[in-house]
């Protein structure tokens, strides 16, 4: 990443942030909705506390953006941990599949605010 795109990805996350639980809700409600396997995996999990992790770990990236050299490796432990939780390359591929839909989606969202921008306020 560029330090420019590392700098919008940073000021981006204190909003996103604040509505972590919502947006990890989401999150969840999407993946389970396209993988029902991957609901399976949290069967017996507080889904309060699955959701807050999921949040932190997300900030934690966002602030190591620009030291990959130990981002890397914890992402790798991280990706680790979660096939001793029986998570297994398909589910992988399907988190991919929904952050590409979700990354489609606020795309399409940000053409949509910027055709309202265009209206004369009344």
């Amino acid at each position: 990443m560029t330090p420019d795109q590392v700098l919008l990805v940073r000021s981006s996350w204190a909003a996103i942030a604040e509505r972590g639980d919502e947006l990890s809700v989401s999150f969840y409600d999407h993946l389970f909705a396209i993988d029902p396997s991957a609901a399976r995996l949290f069967a017996h999990v507080d889904m309060s506390a699955q959701r807050a992790k999921l949040t932190h770990t997300l900030g934690v990236v966002v602030h190591a953006l620009d030291d990959i050299d130990s981002l890397l490796p914890a992402v790798a432990a991280l990706g680790k941990r979660h096939t001793h939780y029986g998570v297994e390359h398909r589910h992988f591929e399907s988190v991919e599949a929904l952050v590409e839909q979700m990354n489609a989606d606020l795309v399409e969202a940000e053409k949509i605010a910027e055709r309202l921008l265009r209206f004369p306020a009344r």
